[in-house]
């Protein structure tokens, strides 16, 4: 008689409310262990993404050239990148500090022409001097050198560490992982390309314009490639940041010069690149990019396509079984 007068859809969703009554008033334990598991998982996945990038560049290499000398093209092209990143860093600083001298003297004119008063702007800033900028620059040192040594042991240990995932994975799995890989080697091979499209078609633009830094432009542009559609935003506005910087001719033939790429990236590379890759629809990449940096940081704009990719074979694999 009691069974029959209780309403099961009221009673299950009250108890529903009630769950998410309690997630919500210990909301702050539940977000500190969130970052504490997110913070340990950052240097592992970083350490497997690039080990795994770096094996694959290493297997497309040994196609067309011995081991050793793919080897030491490896080496090479590795430590090229670290000077170029280095020099990049210390141009683009020096420029962008000009241009914050400008921008500050242009205000401070405009502040005393109109007598603005900043005592906002200065309570507002004032904020910031609490910021320990020592201890953040301990952590960035520290996640990077964890980073690094983890990075190398499993690139020397990555054909040990495949061949256990096999003698490990049962038949299904193992076609699971198969298909998962091969739609990743898919993406960073169009990655490897993409780079160095637009590392030629960003120099080449900016040299026509007559920009100074046109092949560091260049570069810069094929490094943030790896951030889909941010990176090359943030060239473009470095790139406007440092012409403004020495007259507004050059900005305004830099302005020009981005919506040419903006153009040539848009309508031309970026389809005939993502044809032969994975077909992603834009929306989703965006969408992507929104949600995994908000969950896992800067990290996760970096791999958030990769995931989107896993997410989606997976979705595939299990239809196609089904």
């Amino acid at each position: 008689m009691i069974k029959d007068t209780l309403n099961y859809k009221l009673l299950n969703t009250l108890l529903l409310l009630l769950i998410i009554l309690i997630l919500y008033i210990t909301r702050d334990l539940w977000i500190s262990i969130y970052n504490i598991i997110i913070n340990t998982l950052k240097p592992i996945i970083t350490s497997i993404m690039i080990s795994y990038v770096f094996n694959l560049y290493l297997k497309k290499l040994n196609k067309y050239f011995s081991k050793i000398i793919s080897i030491l093209i490896f080496i090479g092209s590795i430590m090229f990148s670290i000077i170029v990143i280095i020099k990049l860093v210390i141009n683009i600083s020096s420029q962008l500090k000009d241009c914050i001298n400008i921008i500050y003297l242009f205000i401070k004119t405009y502040l005393v022409k109109y007598n603005i008063d900043i005592l906002d702007i200065y309570n507002y800033l004032n904020k910031f001097e609490n910021i320990n900028i020592i201890d953040n620059i301990f952590k960035y040192i520290t996640f990077i050198m964890i980073v690094i040594s983890l990075s190398i042991y499993i690139f020397l240990g990555w054909d040990k560490i495949k061949q256990k995932i096999k003698f490990l994975s049962n038949r299904t799995t193992l076609d699971y992982l198969k298909n998962i890989n091969k739609e990743i080697e898919k993406y960073t091979s169009s990655f490897f390309i993409l780079i160095i499209i637009n590392i030629i078609e960003y120099t080449i633009i900016f040299l026509i314009i007559g920009h100074p830094n046109y092949l560091i432009l260049g570069l810069l542009a094929g490094i943030l490639s790896i951030i889909p559609m941010i990176g090359g935003i943030i060239t473009n506005i470095i790139a406007l940041i440092t012409a403004f910087t020495l007259n507004y001719k050059l900005f305004i033939r830099t302005l020009i010069g981005i919506l040419v790429l903006s153009i040539l990236d848009g309508y031309i590379v970026s389809p005939l690149i993502y044809s032969r890759g994975n077909k992603i629809h834009p929306v989703l990449i965006i969408i992507s990019i929104f949600i995994f940096t908000k969950l896992l940081g800067p990290l996760g704009t970096i791999i958030a396509v990769p995931l989107l990719i896993i997410i989606m074979s997976t979705y595939k694999y299990i239809n196609k079984r089904d």
